[in-house]
């Protein structure tokens, strides 16, 4: 259960500006643009706590719904999550693993709408900003049954001579030490950019690779 906490404010009242303000430096307390500052910065941190309890709400219902799901088919309505741009697809899966893990209660995201074309993750372009990764399907999808995708950890090899031997669990999560998520090559066709429908349609054929060289380690 996360804890709010509440910022308590103090107000100076009959004390003039030029007054406090010199106080403020003989005495290292802010002055009043200091205080203004201090100010829009405990805003944009609320604000960034609030779009990050709302991102990890529906992290939390998209797994229940793929989880409680008769067929694993997409779910477009779960919507997506926007990441700051420059976030690198691995970086999101992450992420997204982490909070689904209960390592982490924040995430650097805010909760988006569908991508258009069920596509798996949206790239920022000219009319839109930040990394989209989808909730439906963050792995992406088969075309064949429509059914969202999900990939194994990618485990250490164990050293020679270890057979049978239990692989280390981290003390970080609950995975084996040194385990990696996999990062999917997707076929253009799951690839939203600058908000627009991906450019093809997906056939038969157009299913998501994994490479061995693709993946970032968890913790």
């Amino acid at each position: 259960m996360r804890t709010t906490h509440r910022r308590i404010g103090l107000t100076l009242a009959g004390i003039g500006t030029a007054s406090l303000a010199g106080f403020g430096a003989w005495a290292g307390l802010a002055g009043p643009g200091d205080v203004a500052a201090r100010g829009a910065a405990a805003a944009e941190h609320s604000q960034a706590t609030t779009q990050s309890d709302r991102a990890i709400a529906g992290i939390e219902r998209a797994f229940a719904a793929r989880s409680s799901a008769s067929s694993p088919k997409v779910q477009p309505e779960l919507g997506s999550l926007v990441f700051p741009t420059g976030t690198t697809y691995g970086e999101a899966l992450l992420a997204l693993a982490l909070v689904n893990a209960g390592v982490t209660e924040t995430i650097d995201a805010k909760l988006g709408g569908p991508l258009p074309g069920n596509a798996a993750i949206g790239l920022p372009g000219p009319n839109s900003e930040g990394f989209r990764l989808s909730l439906a399907a963050p792995e992406g999808w088969d075309p064949a049954n429509g059914y969202a995708l999900t990939n194994p950890l990618a485990l250490p090899v164990a050293p020679a001579g270890a057979e049978g031997a239990s692989l280390r669990v981290s003390t970080a999560g609950p995975w084996p030490h040194g385990a990696r998520i996999p990062v999917p090559i997707l076929p253009e066709c799951m690839i939203s950019r600058d908000r627009t429908p991906p450019a093809e349609a997906c056939d038969r054929s157009a299913v998501p690779s994994i490479s061995s060289e693709e993946s970032v380690p968890l913790p």
